[in-house]
């Protein structure tokens, strides 16, 4: 087929509703094209997900029940698949009961974050129509001048599309609640001048855009790029009010905040963040980093792999929940309102800058330990058949670093 098959047409191949010439047509370009072949895995992650909220199951008992299945695992120490690089640095003390939690674990949190109704599958079309029928085109005879001449228009095109940049704006009395979709365009958000919003579009082919406002019923504005929902790529520049509250679900674009005051909600599956300066942070993610700094408000951020950095002083409480990756605390953890809590499956917690610290760390694990703390009181509770709890006093003890975890380790730097 020549172009890619739109989500509907995905969607009815995983439902079977396809004529069996369709279903032989898409599943063979989904084979051959690993992009289409993405899309597919993705759905299906959505559908298995549905189909246990369906039965029942709410998205907070899935943790719950992760653990109790892990716990199993390890007591009848079941032989493990291998899997998740950052994982392989990782040194366990049952190393095969280890594997096959932190596969199970994965494979269920990953299934959140793809099946999140945040998730830019729920919001317009990803690829092009599929046509029905191909286009007949009369060609020229080959080596014509008109062909020279038809190329050299198709290259000024091009090249208007991509030189030209794409603005809109519009004025408001208040800050908005907006949505932006994309697949792979990089979002840079930042502070307007006075009550209004504005867009500057590079890099892409879109020719048209404007922001719409809310209808009735509704809460959120939305953009629009050449009359649809969805932003496929370039570089959008987005300003807006200070109090605004912004939502952006992208499949692989990265997303970049500085200096706007702002509520943000991030979606994405391998795209990286960048957030300095805003408010209140909730970030989900399957295996893109996210950096914060100086965020005033507070923080959620839930990853498969993805590692989260916190520079400055933390000043409002973090959540960090993932399977393996990392968190690196830049600049400790210093006034009553920081609270840091992470669960992990092989996940660490790095806390730096412990002279001008103070907290208290607390680690809950089945092999984890607290490192880095030789000249820091420590004191460990291990019961029969428990994690073991490792305590230690960082200064005074101000603040709270608590990690819960089957291996990770709280490393004091």
């Amino acid at each position: 087929m020549n172009t890619h098959p739109s989500v509907q047409d995905l969607e009815a191949l995983l439902s079977g509703t396809l004529s069996e010439d369709q279903s032989i047509v898409i599943s063979a370009h989904t084979d051959e094209c690993g992009q289409c072949g993405r899309e597919l895995a993705w759905l299906h992650a959505e559908k298995e997900l549905f189909a246990q909220r369906a039965r029942g199951v709410p998205p907070s008992q899935v943790w719950a029940q992760i653990e109790q299945q892990i716990a199993a695992r390890v007591a009848r120490k079941e032989a493990t698949p291998k899997g998740l690089r950052r994982l392989l640095q990782q040194t366990f003390h049952d190393q095969k009961a280890q594997w096959f939690a932190v596969g199970a674990a994965a494979v269920a949190i990953f299934g959140i974050v793809a099946a999140s109704p945040l998730s830019p599958l729920h919001k317009g079309q990803w690829f092009s129509a599929k046509k029905t029928q191909p286009d007949i085109v009369a060609m020229p005879p080959a080596g014509s001048d008109h062909d020279a001449d038809d190329a050299d228009d198709a290259s000024d095109a091009d090249s208007a599309a991509h030189d030209d940049a794409v603005t809109a704006s519009t004025k408001l009395t208040d800050p908005i609640s907006l949505e932006i979709v994309t697949t792979a365009a990089e979002v840079e958000l930042s502070e307007s001048s006075g009550n209004e919003a504005k867009l500057t579009l590079t890099e892409g082919v879109v020719r048209t855009a404007q922001f719409v406002a809310p209808s009735a019923g509704q809460s959120l504005w939305q953009l629009q790029f050449d009359g649809r929902s969805v932003l496929q790529d370039g570089h959008l520049l987005l300003q807006l009010p200070v109090g605004s509250k912004v939502k952006v679900k992208t499949t692989s674009g990265d997303i970049h905040a500085s200096g706007l005051l702002a509520d943000i909600d991030i979606t994405t599956s391998s795209g990286d963040i960048s957030i300095k300066g805003s408010q209140a942070v909730t970030v989900q993610s399957t295996s893109g980093d996210v950096r914060l700094e100086a965020v005033r408000g507070e923080v959620n951020v839930n990853t498969v792999s993805g590692e989260l950095l916190l520079q400055n002083e933390v000043l409002r409480p973090v959540r960090f929940h993932s399977t393996s990756g990392d968190l690196t605390i830049a600049d400790g953890c210093k006034v009553a309102d920081c609270k840091i809590s992470a669960e992990t499956i092989s996940g660490n917690v790095l806390v730096k800058s412990l002279a001008s610290s103070s907290f208290v760390a607390k680690l809950t694990s089945q092999s984890g330990e607290i490192t880095g703390s030789d000249r820091l009181p420590v004191e460990m509770k291990r019961h029969p058949g428990q994690r073991t709890e490792w305590t230690a006093k960082v200064g005074s003890g101000t603040g709270m670093v608590s990690l819960e975890s089957m291996s990770g380790d709280i490393l004091l730097e």
